[in-house]
């Protein structure tokens, strides 16, 4: 490559994902004798960018490079690799059982909630070999950054009332999962090559990793019994479990190379 001027290498890439899913029941059960109320409400939401259903990585690739390629530029060579991946997920169940009985009643609620997000992404930057006359410009400026994120909000609410006169009994569960990931190789890098210069200003190979993950994940469960001459019962359970997880790889390198910076100008 011969250049009058600057060259500039840039890959970017910025998938989003935004995802809603709400999921609602309600139950009302009303008898002369004995009434039961029962009712279940799930909601689940898999998101993925650069891995697969099954649990298979296959990231997505964001590269800037050249290879075994000769650059003579009278202006900077710039090699730029940027990977903004992004999943919003908000995912909710509700329900709501009601049990109205002149003897008995009976409800019964539970909610489920699963929400899992994963980002897989491979982002270079480099230089590898430096063909047959070299690598000569004014400056030299290789950058790799990834700015993936994940935000989730995972809920789970059930409600259950029962009303009779005898007996009153209500049971309400609620349960949420909540598995996020974010799995990444950051490199800027040049390699095997044995002529590279510059005539003004640096030589700057920069790799950058600024992932994050923010998560609400909650579970509520509310059980009300009411009798007027016997017992009421009231069960409530409710439990909310989020794993996180960021797993990065962040290289800047020079390897098997001869440079020459003459620094800032």
């Amino acid at each position: 490559i011969d250049a009058g001027g600057d060259i500039a290498l840039s890959a970017v890439s910025t998938s989003d994902i935004s995802s809603v899913v709400v999921a609602a029941a309600v139950s009302l059960g009303v008898g002369g004798s004995v009434g039961v109320g029962a009712s279940i409400g799930i909601a689940v939401a898999r998101n993925f960018i650069g891995s697969t259903p099954d649990g298979s990585l296959v990231p997505a690739e964001v590269r800037s490079r050249l290879v075994d390629t000769s650059v003579q530029a009278d202006g900077d060579l710039t090699l730029t690799s940027l990977a903004g991946q992004g999943i919003g997920s908000i995912v909710i169940a509700g329900s709501v059982a009601v049990g109205l009985g002149a003897t008995v009643g009976v409800a019964v609620a539970g909610s489920g909630v699963y929400a899992e997000n994963t980002i897989g992404v491979d982002v270079v930057s480099a230089i590898d070999g430096d063909g047959a006359t070299g690598i000569h410009a004014d400056r030299i400026t290789l950058t790799a950054e990834d700015h993936s994120s994940i935000d989730a909000i995972a809920g789970a609410v059930s409600v259950a009332a029962a009303f009779g006169a005898s007996a009153g009994v209500s049971v309400a569960i609620g349960v949420t999962l909540a598995h996020n990931t974010i799995t990444s190789t950051v490199e800027s890098s040049i390699t095997s090559a044995d002529d590279v210069s510059t005539s003004v200003g640096d030589i700057v190979v920069t790799a950058n990793e600024d992932a994050s993950i923010r998560v609400v994940s909650f579970a509520a469960s509310v059980a009300l019994g009411f009798a007027v001459l016997g017992a009421g019962i009231g069960i409530a359970g409710a439990g909310a479990e989020s794993t996180n997880v960021v797993n990065t790889q962040t290289r800047a390198l020079v390897t098997a190379s001869d440079l020459d910076s003459v620094g800032v100008a």
